[in-house]
């Protein structure tokens, strides 16, 4: 199987001095601001540049692995019901 990595940036700095995805095996970095999300294969490999003084950045990595089965889990699991459906279903 394949899985693949999201990666959330998190926390009070300016992403256009610090705080930069830098991918090693591409050659290149691209700006990753606070509240940013990107999905990669895990056998890439990057870096986060290093912030400002004073600032402050966090990051959270999910780890998926994907399937059939796990592709229609929302579906068969009514995860992503609207509001009403959600808060006012008859259990």
């Amino acid at each position: 199987g394949w899985c693949w990595m999201a990666i959330t940036a998190l926390g009070n700095y300016d992403c256009k001095l610090g705080g930069q995805i830098i991918f090693w095996d591409f050659g290149f970095a691209k700006r990753f601001p606070s509240g940013a999300t990107i999905n990669i294969p895990p056998r890439v490999r990057f870096s986060i540049a290093a912030i400002q003084p004073g600032e402050v950045r966090f990051q959270i990595t999910q780890y998926m692995v994907a399937s059939p089965t796990w592709s229609r889990w929302p579906e068969a699991t009514h995860v992503f019901s609207t509001f009403p459906e959600l808060f006012f279903a008859v259990p």
